[in-house]
């Protein structure tokens, strides 16, 4: 039987103790912001497609996502 001092530590709790930490880091470094959604569509005029153009979306209360109209007249945005 093998007694420790107050100044010895088992290598296997500072490697408990130190994977805790890094468990604990990796989980709590998200950027606190809700997952991003996608938006897409098209935009007509007198049923033909747009061709060219940029296209803003504000949703109340978030962030407002644009980006620009392609040649069929379809855009697609992200938007948290």
């Amino acid at each position: 039987m093998k007694i420790l001092s107050s100044h010895q530590v088992p290598r296997s709790a500072t490697c408990g103790v130190l994977l805790l930490l890094l468990l604990l880091f990796v989980v709590g470094c998200g950027d606190g912001r809700p997952s991003r959604v996608p938006i897409s569509g098209r935009v007509t005029i007198d049923g033909e497609p747009l061709t060219t153009g940029n296209i803003t979306i504000v949703p109340a209360n978030a962030r407002p996502a644009s980006g620009k109209i392609g040649p069929d007249g379809r855009f697609t945005l992200n938007s948290f």
